[in-house]
């Protein structure tokens, strides 16, 4: 019997690796707290006065990008005690629009041609995420929710 010989091929594949590059937002707040005094009627101000935020757009092939925020929950206590409709977003119109379950949009931007862009987001005393008086508040107590954040190239 003859012996088998056995033959192993391998074939020669040129891969092409295309960064597509990515939108990245960055520094986005953690943690939002606010106090007084008002920074519009009803309005508190945030703890923190001015808050940045960046979007680095490093896509080979750019397009618009948006970023929107939403709540899942609205404010509320340990003893569950709810603040519905008191988280609102002032744009630099002082266009005011609630933030709920909806995503809501915050900011756009255009492509990059190309570049890696970075874009920041600045928000004034008066301006971005911001806390609307609308019902008693209970004394001593912290509201919390949890805010997300979405960046996409798509509209919503």
């Amino acid at each position: 019997m003859p012996a088998l010989s056995l033959l192993t091929f391998q074939s020669a594949k040129t891969l092409r690796l295309i960064d597509f590059g990515n939108l990245e937002l960055r520094n986005a707040p953690s943690k939002i707290e606010f106090e007084r005094p008002l920074v519009k009627l009803q309005i508190l101000g945030r703890k923190e006065k001015v808050i940045n935020m960046s979007v680095v757009d490093s896509r080979a092939i750019s397009t618009n990008w948006y970023l929107y925020a939403y709540i899942d929950e609205p404010l509320t206590t340990v003893n569950k005690h709810t603040l519905p409709d008191s988280l609102i977003f002032i744009d630099n119109d002082s266009s005011i629009k609630t933030l709920g379950t909806t995503p809501v949009l915050i900011y756009s931007g255009a492509p990059n041609d190309g570049n890696t862009k970075t874009t920041d987001i600045s928000w004034k005393e008066d301006t971005g995420i911001l806390f609307k008086i609308i019902e008693p508040l209970y004394n001593g107590e912290k509201y919390t929710t949890l805010i997300n954040w979405i960046l996409t190239s798509e509209v919503l």
